[in-house]
């Protein structure tokens, strides 16, 4: 009697170019995550000081809140888009691993998209005092201060 081996399960046709491409999405985000982590960390005038220049400190704080919003994006839609493509691909443990990573990243994104909506919507200033007389009715006509 002889001892066969068992049939070998083929792999399902396409799963191999999803592996490449799970693992090919792996290396481009964490090498987008430092591209934009450099560049987010070069605008902002660390040792420089724009002084009185009230529109260049403007246009930092902007240019500095856009790179932070896209990293923050990056950071957590990276490993949730990688997750997806897991689960399309049947891969129970790469889903469930990128999945965790992006939940768990969610929370410094959203803390970083968070600031970079505030520089990049800043409450609105308040209306500008009256600069005339405002008669108020049952008053007299006589302005308050003069």
């Amino acid at each position: 009697m002889t001892a066969t081996s068992p049939p070998q399960p083929t792999p399902v046709r396409g799963q191999t170019g999803l592996r490449l491409t799970v693992a090919l999405l792996t290396l481009g985000w964490l090498i987008g995550l430092g591209i934009l982590f450099s560049s987010w960390a070069s605008v902002k005038p660390w040792f420089y000081d724009p002084g009185d220049d009230v529109r260049l400190a403007r246009q930092l704080d902007l240019e500095f809140a856009w790179w932070q919003l896209w990293f923050g994006v990056l950071l957590a839609g990276g490993p949730l888009l990688i997750g997806v493509l897991a689960a399309v691909g049947r891969f129970k443990i790469t889903t469930v691993v990128y999945g965790i990573i992006g939940v768990l990243l969610a929370v410094p994104a959203g803390c970083l998209a968070l600031d970079a909506g505030r520089t990049l919507q800043p409450p609105p200033s308040p209306p500008p005092a009256p600069e005339h007389c405002i008669e108020r009715s049952g008053g007299d006509t006589r302005c308050p201060g003069g």
